[in-house]
C-alpha cells in the first residue's frame, strides 16, 4: 500500500530541500479562486540530468560548478553537430549496416536546453537521489509483463498481432508509469488545469492525460487503468498525489521496468514564478528491493511555447503496414 506521506529519511532530507529552495520573503504563492497554490501553465519537464545516475559515477550525487559546465559546453557542441547539414552527395552506406537517424537528430533534441538540471544551486548527477547510487534497485528474480511473455514466445518483433506490439508503437501511452515521471527525449511537455476538486496533467506526447480527483479520502479501486488510479490532496501549498493499480503492460525496458505493485506518491510545489519542485517516491515490492526517490525542476514555457495535439503514426496507419510486412516475413521464412 502506498505510506501516507511516506515518512522516512528520504522524504525528510527532501521537505527540507524545498523549503531551502522555496519562495523569497518577497514572492506570495499565486492562488487560485479555491484558495490553493496555483500550479496552472504548460511546464516542461525535460532534463539533460538522466532519470538513474551513469554506473561509473557511484556514489557521487552531484557535479561540482566547473564538471557542470564542462558537460554543459560538450552538449552545446553537440546540438552544433546535429545542425550541420548531412552531405547531400554522399555514398551509400554499405550493404547490411544499421541506419541510424542521423537525418533527424536535430529534431530528437530540439526541445533540449544544453544545461543540466540545477536545485538549490546544486547539480545533482541523477534524478533519482535515493538509493545513495541513485540507481533502480531491481531484484535479481523480477520479471515484468514484457519478459514473462517473450518467455511463452510473444516476442514484438514478430508482431504476431497488435496486443504484442509495445504501448508506444500502438500508440496508447508513451514513456514510464506517469508520463512526468522519467524525462524524455521528445516533447517533454505537459500542461496543469486546476478546479475546485479536479487536476488534469495533460502531457504534448500522444495527448496524455491524467484527471485527478481532490479528495480527503483515498479512492480505493481494484480497476487497473492507464496511469492507475490517482487521488491527490493539498499538504499546505503543495499538491501530493497517490496513485496505485496501473497496469503492468506500462513497464518499459528501457526508462523503468514494473510490477502490478507499483505505486507512485508525488508532491508538487511551486517555488517561483516560473518553477515546479517535483518529487517522487517509488514503491514496488515485487521489482524493487527498497523505495526509490527522485526530485527535479518543472520550467514554465514562455507563452508562445503552447501545448500542440501529437500526431502518433498519423492515427496509427502504420500498424497494417506493421502486419502486414511481418505476415510477408513469416511466408519466406
Amino acid at each position: 500500500m502506498i505510506r501516507p506521506l511516506l515518512i522516512t529519511a528520504s522524504l525528510l532530507c527532501a521537505n527540507a530541500l524545498a523549503q531551502e529552495i522555496t519562495r523569497g520573503a518577497d514572492w506570495d504563492i499565486p492562488q487560485t479562486e479555491y484558495g490553493h497554490a496555483d500550479l496552472q501553465g504548460v511546464w516542461s519537464f525535460g532534463s539533460q540530468t538522466p532519470f538513474q545516475r551513469p554506473q561509473h559515477l557511484s556514489d557521487k550525487a552531484y557535479y561540482t560548478p566547473a564538471e557542470a559546465a564542462k558537460i554543459e559546453d560538450e552538449f552545446r557542441s553537440d546540438i552544433a553537430d546535429d545542425a550541420t547539414h548531412i552531405d547531400p552527395d554522399r555514398a551509400a552506406p554499405p550493404a547490411g549496416v544499421a541506419i541510424g537517424q542521423e537525418a533527424d537528430a536535430g529534431f530528437l533534441n530540439h526541445t533540449f536546453t544544453p544545461e543540466l538540471l540545477a536545485i538549490g544551486g546544486k547539480y545533482p548527477t541523477s534524478i533519482i537521489t535515493q538509493p545513495e547510487n541513485g540507481r533502480l534497485p531491481y531484484r535479481d528474480s523480477f520479471k515484468d509483463f514484457h519478459e514473462k511473455r517473450a518467455e511463452i514466445g510473444l516476442i514484438e518483433t514478430e508482431a504476431f498481432g497488435p496486443e504484442v506490439l509495445r504501448l508506444s508503437t500502438r500508440c496508447l501511452v508513451w514513456g514510464a508509469a506517469v508520463p512526468n515521471l522519467v524525462p524524455i527525449r521528445i516533447n517533454p511537455i505537459l500542461q496543469i488545469i486546476q478546479s475546485k476538486n479536479h487536476v488534469v496533467i495533460q502531457t504534448e506526447l500522444i495527448n496524455d492525460a491524467r484527471i485527478i480527483k481532490l479528495s480527503s479520502k483515498k479512492r480505493e479501486s481494484g480497476v487497473r487503468k492507464w496511469f492507475g488510479n490517482s487521488y491527490g490532496y493539498w499538504d499546505g501549498d503543495t499538491l501530493v498525489v497517490e496513485t496505485k493499480n496501473f497496469r503492468p503492460e506500462q513497464s518499459h525496458f528501457r526508462l523503468l521496468r514494473m510490477s502490478s505493485e507499483f505505486e507512485l506518491t508525488e508532491r508538487f510545489s511551486i517555488i517561483d514564478d516560473d518553477q515546479i519542485f517535483y518529487q517522487f517516491i517509488i514503491t514496488d515490492d515485487l521489482a524493487l528491493s527498497e523505495e526509490v526517490a527522485g526530485e527535479t525542476i518543472f520550467n514554465r514555457n514562455s507563452d508562445s511555447d503552447r501545448i500542440y495535439e501529437f500526431g502518433c503514426h498519423e492515427g496509427n496507419y502504420s500498424m497494417a503496414g506493421i502486419l502486414a510486412g511481418a505476415r510477408r516475413a513469416q511466408l519466406n521464412n
